[in-house]
């Protein structure tokens, strides 16, 4: 009878003791775990110099996208005919001539013929540039009509000569047969960059005289100075618009 009694005790107080056996063994083996998975300064890998270094540079790169950027040579083109890859002359050139004749046939075709009824192909060459539209299209002499603007290279002027401008405008007038040469570099400025002036952005240009008569084409240089081209009923001048 006290046997029975004490039996129960005595299971219970085993049950226990198992218990805590297992719980200590569950906490040595995570403990292992964690410690498995440790690294120590030591095991650590050292960030070396040149990655410091290459971290820098793509920073700088994501900062200053244009950094290296490259630009492609300027395109001098005499076209034979106003007809660029239609006519068999092309079809018998090589890669890059063909390649150039494309970008001459993107020019309008009244252009095209007009450049050599006025005679400026013995002259006067074409000039593509990468970093710029291949020509403008705007209503420049204010009389409802599309004028195309494009840059042309004076073939005839000494290359080693100090008064050689890189380039000249030729403005066609749509309409007419009428065509203005701007080659003074003082009155053109910098052609990096060349946009269209809007009659809707003409009150910013207030202040200079006689602009308003038609559209206008904005000549800059990247990160310098620009100029203002414009007709002032008579003739095409040119203001600075900024330094």
């Amino acid at each position: 009878m006290n046997m029975a009694k004490v039996n129960p005790w005595i299971t219970g107080g085993l049950l226990a003791t198992f218990g805590v056996g297992c719980s200590s063994t569950g906490i040595t083996e995570n403990t292992g775990d964690v410690s498995k998975s440790s690294v120590t300064p030591a095991e650590q890998t050292p960030i070396t110099k040149k990655e410091n270094t290459d971290k820098a540079s793509a920073k700088n790169d994501e900062q200053n996208p244009c950094r290296d950027i490259e630009y492609s040579p300027d395109i001098e083109y005499s076209p034979a005919s106003p007809y660029g890859i239609d006519s068999p002359v092309y079809q018998e050139q090589g890669n890059a001539e063909f390649m150039k004749s494309i970008r001459y046939t993107n020019i309008p075709l009244w252009v095209r013929r007009s450049f050599f009824n006025q005679g400026l192909n013995k002259r006067y060459s074409y000039y593509f540039r990468d970093i710029r539209p291949l020509y403008l299209s705007g209503d420049f002499n204010g009389d409802r009509e599309t004028d195309i603007a494009v840059m042309l290279k004076d073939k005839t002027q000494n290359p080693n000569s100090d008064t050689v401008s890189d380039s000249v405008m030729a403005i066609f007038h749509g309409g007419t047969q009428q065509v203005t040469v701007i080659d003074n570099p003082d009155k053109l400025g910098a052609d990096d960059i060349w946009t269209v002036v809007s009659k809707e952005e003409t009150a910013e240009y207030a202040r200079i005289p006689s602009f308003g008569k038609g559209e206008g084409i904005s000549m800059a240089k990247v990160m310098s100075a620009s100029r203002l081209i414009y007709w002032d009923g008579n003739q095409y001048r040119s203001a600075q618009t900024s330094d």
